[in-house]
Formats: C-alpha cells, sequence, structure tokens
C-alpha cells in the first residue's frame, strides 16, 4: 500500500524530493519496512518511527518494495543501527532480505 505525501520527518511534504534519487517525491517511504517488525507501527517508539519516513517518488518506493535499500546516508544508516540493536526486527530478516541497488542512482 501507498501513502499519499501528506506528513512525515524532515520535511517530507509534497514539494519535497525523493530520497534515493532526487526527483519530485509523491509518496512517503519507510526506510526499514513494516513487514520487518514482529509489531504494529504503533508499537514502536514514537521518535523511531518520525525518522522512519522518508519522500520517495513512486519508482523508487515500488522499486524498494520490502527490501533494505542501498542508501547510506546518516538517517538510514541510524534507522537500520537502531532498529537492529534494539531488536526491534523480526529474527531472520537481515539474512531473508537482500539489498535492493540501482545502477547509476543519485543523491544530493
Amino acid at each position: 500500500m501507498l501513502r499519499r505525501l501528506r506528513y512525515g520527518a524532515h520535511g517530507a511534504y509534497r514539494s519535497s524530493i525523493c530520497h534515493y534519487c532526487g526527483k519530485k517525491a509523491t509518496t512517503s517511504d519507510h526506510i526499514v519496512p513494516r513487514g520487518a517488525f514482529p509489531v504494529h507501527q504503533s508499537a514502536l517508539p514514537y521518535w523511531f518511527r518520525a525518522h522512519n519516513i522518508v519522500p520517495s517518488c513512486q519508482p523508487c518506493n515500488n522499486f524498494k518494495a520490502d527490501y533494505r535499500s542501498d542508501c547510506e546516508c546518516g538517517q538510514c544508516t541510524w534507522v537500520w543501527s537502531t532498529a537492529i540493536g534494539m531488536c526491534l526486527l523480526k529474527p531472520d530478516w537481515q539474512i531473508r532480505r537482500r539489498w535492493v541497488i540501482r545502477a547509476g542512482q543519485s543523491r544530493l
């Protein structure tokens, strides 16, 4: 399910740019996919949920799906390391999921 971009952490509004490719963002994306958590998102700490959402364009959101992106920015690194460190992920999530790598992907 894709959510229309209305709100989110770090200025994720309609006029924002895609976190992954730099084009105009039309949706919001979870850095750590919702399917990775054993509990509902509302059970996670607010400070984590607020940083787990980034603006993205429809193609990047569809391409990433339930996989981990190759983004190594500070926000993505922090969210993944926090989720792993606090044991917020389902067991075997790191083993089952692959990295999504896009050739020629540009980041700001």
